[in-house]
């Protein structure tokens, strides 16, 4: 069996990386930072004691940088059994849109169409896998959100006079959520899985937390204290990788139980769906 999981070097990624390592799964890390994933890939190897994992570079907001390393991925692999969506950025430090080299919105870029991106040039692959399974990671945190929407005339917002890296986020893991639902009936015949989860607040390593102020700091890490281990939520990725009975949450979003949750208002709208698929196949120039 072979998994490959964007953002492996930290976080939930990285213990994911090691669940599925732990249960004789080949896994692929996709990383950004070679110096990060190198010792995140000799740390999972000693612990679990499986050698077959490997690293490859890839910036999920550089759709270059993602076509290159599926070029690679292809010429080294001849199926995937499991894709497992979990990079993402969340830079509160951000004051103001920032673009990539193609002209995205940075947090758009990476949440959302580098993963659907990644998605649909690894079809074929998944397609010749065992479990042919797409897990999409969306965020709890969303909810204190219920009216939100995609602006599709400006998802970067680059026109809106006060850009949020919040709004910009979750905007981002709406389309996550929408774009389960449209994937799913997009490749039923293919018999490939699709699904999403819904992760709660998750414990970040202090060093990893934003240079923020010391208040905003003092109330991150009080939320904390009642936060999941990342650890506990890589136990669910591996469900909804690995078990049989996660075939049955195809186009369907679950929780750190492996329960099925609702997804917000706004993904139940068809038109919304389709508008958001011509968006992203647009940026992503896929006819």
């Amino acid at each position: 069996m072979r998994v490959l999981i964007t953002g492996a070097n930290s976080g939930i990624g990285k213990e994911a990386a090691v669940k599925y390592a732990e249960n004789n799964y080949e896994v692929i890390m996709l990383c950004r930072n070679r110096k990060k994933g190198e010792s995140a890939k000799e740390e999972i190897i000693k612990k679990t004691g499986n050698e077959n994992l490997s690293l490859i570079i890839c910036d999920m907001s550089s759709q270059k940088s993602i076509r290159s390393a599926v070029d690679t991925i292809k010429s080294q692999y001849d199926s995937i059994d499991v894709l497992i969506n979990n990079a993402a950025n969340f830079d509160l430090t951000i004051s103001e849109a920032v673009k990539t080299a193609e002209g995205f919105e940075q947090i758009w870029a990476t949440n959302h169409l580098g993963s659907y991106l990644l998605s649909h040039l690894l079809v074929d692959l998944l397609k010749k896998g065992d479990r042919k399974r797409i897990i999409n990671i969306c965020s709890k945190g969303i909810l204190a959100f219920p009216f939100i929407k995609i602006n599709y005339d400006d998802p970067g917002f680059f026109r809106s006079s006060k850009y949020s890296v919040v709004k910009a986020y979750y905007q981002s893991k709406l389309a996550q959520e929408m774009t389960t639902v449209s994937l799913s009936e997009k490749l039923k015949d293919s018999q490939i899985t699709v699904s999403a989860i819904k992760i709660p607040a998750v414990k970040v390593d202090a060093s990893r937390l934003p240079d923020i102020s010391k208040f905003k700091l003092k109330i991150y890490k009080m939320k904390m204290k009642h936060a999941l281990e990342p650890s506990r939520m890589a136990e669910t990725y591996f469900w909804l990788g690995n078990s049989e009975d996660a075939k049955m949450m195809n186009g369907k979003i679950i929780d750190e139980n492996n329960k099925e949750v609702k997804f917000v208002s706004a993904v139940n709208n068809i038109e919304n769906r389709k508008k958001l698929v011509e968006l992203s196949n647009t940026q992503i120039g896929l006819s």
